[in-house]
C-alpha cells in the first residue's frame, strides 16, 4: 500500500510539473509571438523620383531607350510588404511622346501591385495636360495610420498659354520654347495648400519633387514662407524625388533641424551611380524608418556604363621645332669649344 501510495503522489507530482511547464511554455510562446508581431506592425510608402534614366541610356554613340529596366525596377517594388501606396515624385517620364507613356505603363505601371501616385517633376510640366489626362497630380497628401504624407511639385510654366497647346501639336521646337517658362515657384496658393494639409493630429511628412532647399534653386520663399509653416507643425522630414545637385544619390541634410532625405535615381553615363528608391515604414507606435534599396540591376548593366574618354591615353604626335634645335646646337657647340 505503502508503495502504490508513492506511485499515486509521484503521479499527482509529475502531472502537475508537466502542467507548470506546459503554462510556462504558452507564456513564452505568447510573449514571443505579440513581441514579434508589433516589431513586425507597419505600413510602407515608397518613393522613386527621378525615373526616367532607368531607361533613357544616354551615350556618345547615340542616345537609345530600354525599358526593360523598368521591369527589373517593378520586380523589385512588387517583392515589398505592407506597401500602402507607391509615390513617383517628379520626371517619371522623359517626354511626352505616346511611345514613351505606353512603355511606362507597360512595363512598369501596369505591373505593380500596390496603389501608385505620380507628382510632376520639370519633364511632365511642359505638357501637364497629357499628365493630368494619365492621372498625375500637382499637389496631394494621404494618410497612413497616425501620418500624413504630403506630396507637393513646386514646377510651373509661367507662360500659361502655352498649357492649352493641344497635345498632339506638341514638337520638339514647341517644348524647346515651353522650357523657356519653365521654373520652380513658391505662390501664396502653395502656402495655403501647406497650412490646409498639415495636421495636428498626426506626424506630417512631406515629399517633394525637388531640392527646393538647396541654394542653388533660389527659391527663397521656401526657407522664407515654407519652412516656418513647417516648423509650426513639427515636421521633421522632407523627402526629396531629384537631388540633381547632389548628382542624384542617396543621402540627407539636416538644415534647421529638418532632416532632407534626397532619394537618388542616377544618370547613367553622365554620372553614374548606385540607383536606389526609397522605402518609408510607418510604424503602428509612431516611429519611422527610412530605408533606400538599391534597384537589382546586373553589374554590367547599361545603366551603369560610363564614356571612356577619361580612360584612353592620346599618342602625342612628334613635331620638332627647329629653332630650338638650332639653339641647343649652338650651347653645346660652344660648350665643346670652352
Amino acid at each position: 500500500m505503502t508503495f502504490k501510495g508513492y506511485l499515486n503522489v509521484n503521479k499527482d507530482a509529475i502531472n502537475m510539473k508537466f502542467f507548470l511547464s506546459l503554462i510556462n511554455i504558452l507564456s513564452l510562446g505568447i510573449f514571443i509571438s505579440s513581441n514579434t508581431y508589433a516589431v513586425e506592425k507597419y505600413d510602407s510608402v515608397v518613393v522613386v523620383g527621378h525615373l526616367y534614366p532607368l531607361y533613357k541610356i544616354y551615350a556618345k554613340t547615340g542616345n537609345y531607350t530600354n525599358f526593360k529596366n523598368l521591369t527589373i525596377l517593378s520586380n523589385s517594388l512588387n517583392n515589398l510588404s505592407n506597401v500602402k501606396k507607391i509615390v513617383f515624385l517628379g520626371d517619371t517620364y522623359i517626354d511626352h511622346s505616346d511611345k514613351t507613356y505606353d512603355q511606362v505603363k507597360k512595363n512598369l505601371l501596369d505591373t505593380l501591385k500596390f496603389p501608385f501616385i505620380k507628382i510632376n517633376g520639370n519633364h511632365e510640366t511642359m505638357n501637364l495636360n497629357r499628365f493630368y489626362q494619365s492621372g498625375g497630380k500637382s499637389k496631394h497628401y494621404i494618410d497612413v495610420g497616425k501620418f500624413r504624407l504630403i506630396m507637393f511639385s513646386p514646377w510651373v510654366l509661367n507662360k500659361n498659354t502655352l498649357l492649352d497647346t493641344p497635345i498632339k501639336a506638341f514638337n520638339q521646337k514647341l517644348i524647346n520654347e515651353v522650357s523657356k517658362y519653365l521654373e520652380m515657384e513658391i505662390s501664396n496658393t502653395d502656402l495655403e495648400f501647406f497650412k490646409d494639409s498639415l495636421s495636428t493630429k498626426k506626424k506630417n511628412i512631406i515629399l517633394i519633387t525637388d531640392m527646393v532647399h538647396h541654394k542653388n534653386s533660389r527659391l527663397f520663399r521656401w526657407h522664407k514662407d515654407v519652412v516656418p509653416i513647417l516648423k509650426n507643425f513639427n515636421v521633421d522630414y522632407v523627402v526629396v524625388g531629384d537631388n540633381d545637385s547632389l548628382q542624384h544619390r542617396f543621402s540627407w541634410v539636416n538644415l534647421n533641424e529638418i532632416y532632407y532625405i534626397h532619394q537618388g535615381i542616377a544618370n547613367n553615363s553622365l554620372e553614374p551611380g548606385i540607383n536606389t528608391y526609397l522605402e518609408i515604414r510607418l510604424y503602428h507606435d509612431g516611429k519611422i524608418k527610412f530605408i533606400p534599396h538599391i534597384v537589382p540591376f546586373d553589374a554590367l548593366a547599361d545603366v551603369y556604363r560610363i564614356e571612356d574618354d577619361n580612360f584612353k591615353i592620346e599618342k602625342k604626335k612628334f613635331n620638332p621645332n627647329f629653332s630650338k634645335w638650332r639653339e641647343f646646337l649652338r650651347l653645346g657647340y660652344s660648350m665643346f669649344i670652352n
